[in-house]
């Protein structure tokens, strides 16, 4: 957590000179305003537009996106994309609020839309860097993604408990983590970030009620078979379910063990090539490393 805590607080600092934007200060729109000029019921969800000034885009360290994640985004999708389509810069966006949610505070819900945005971000930075400087060209180009997209970002409007937020970012996964490799909960990296915040969900949900028990694997897969029982999510053909609660238990050992050395973002760069997942992508890889891990710390 200290390391994304640093991630967040520096790049905070780095983009802050938008934040002067007019565009990035909350409006005053509410959730019946949306729906008023939108369409969809909030069960499946309400499609409208939102100025970026409307979400919250930083929150808690441990809601932010991977720093390696964000890295990854910003070389694929703007390293020297700055003039692409308007239409292409950015996807739908997925948040989540209620009806007392203020502007400013629309959450975006899933990881991989957090890491982009963070990306999409960075690149407008360098931008407004450059025009400040005197290239017009990208102080005009500027202009128009701040007036032309960032004052009406598409987004779908929904409305989920904390722990329905995490099962709805598991079932996403579940339809693009095929293609996706990158933020598929068939990933390691991303399987451990996923189970580390139900357990700390899990753990909060206690607490409201005055326990204060640690959360176990066995409670862990209680509350995956639980979901999918529920229908929250249902494994799609050609993707690694959870079968048993052992399988969790490894994947935190390995996760903390991993962390504990802050080698999580090397670990992730060995994940996937240009090519394709390698054998560290895969959870059967990490168990087998847990076995080491086991044998002789100093080695592994």
């Amino acid at each position: 957590m200290p390391l994304k805590i640093t991630f967040q607080q520096e790049f905070a600092e780095d983009v802050a000179p938008l934040f002067e934007e007019q565009v990035f200060k909350p409006g005053t729109a509410s959730l019946h305003d949306y729906m008023m000029r939108g369409f969809g019921d909030i069960a499946e969800g309400i499609r409208t537009t939102m100025k970026i000034g409307d979400l919250q885009l930083f929150g808690s360290p441990g809601d932010a996106p991977e720093e390696t994640s964000v890295a990854e985004d910003y070389a694929y999708f703007y390293e020297g994309k700055q003039m692409a389509p308007l239409a292409s810069l950015l996807p739908t966006l997925t948040v989540s609020g209620t009806a007392e949610t203020m502007p400013g505070f629309w959450k975006v819900l899933f990881d991989s839309e957090k890491s982009r945005m963070w990306a999409f971000l960075r690149m407008l930075k360098e931008m407004k860097v450059e025009g400040d400087g005197g290239v017009e060209t990208k102080e005009a180009r500027l202009k128009k993604i701040m007036t032309d997209l960032l004052e009406d970002l598409p987004v779908v409007i929904v409305m989920l408990k904390e722990e329905d937020e995490l099962w709805a970012e598991w079932s996403r996964s579940q339809t693009t983590g095929h293609t996706d490799l990158q933020h598929s909960v068939d990933r390691n990296s991303v399987r451990f970030l996923f189970f580390a915040k139900l357990k700390q969900t899990l753990k909060n949900k206690l607490k409201s009620v005055g326990e204060e028990e640690e959360v176990t694997s066995k409670e862990l897969f209680q509350a995956y078979q639980d979901a999918e029982s529920q229908q929250k999510f249902k494994t799609a053909k050609g993707m690694i379910g959870v079968k048993r609660d052992n399988e969790l238990s490894q994947l935190i050992k390995w996760g903390e063990f991993v962390t504990k050395c802050d080698k999580m973002a090397t670990w992730r760069g060995f994940e996937v090539f240009t090519e394709g997942k390698t054998a560290f992508f895969t959870p059967f890889f990490s168990n087998g490393f847990c076995k080491l891990v086991d044998n002789d710390e100093d080695i592994a």
